[in-house]
């Protein structure tokens, strides 16, 4: 979808990130056999690198706060 918002063709994100045109569509149709590494360098590619690394941060959502505070030792001596 960030390709498209982007105005981006798929032989240009391609290209971008080292990747073959067939490769980016299975990325983009979800295709669970695509390596991370791929995925990553489609990401850093779009520059989507910063956003996805702060969605995938626990403490940015409120139940990751909670329950980080919950495993902090109350008091250090």
């Amino acid at each position: 979808m960030w390709r498209k918002i982007y105005a981006l063709k798929a032989a240009q994100v391609a290209q971008r990130a080292g990747i073959s045109t067939g490769t980016l569509h299975k990325i983009e149709s979800g295709d669970p056999s695509i390596s991370t590494a791929a995925f990553l360098e489609v990401a850093g590619s779009l520059g989507l690198l910063n956003t996805l690394a702060e969605s995938l941060d626990p403490l940015n959502s409120d139940l990751g706060r909670a329950r980080a505070g919950e495993s902090l030792p109350r008091r250090i001596r």
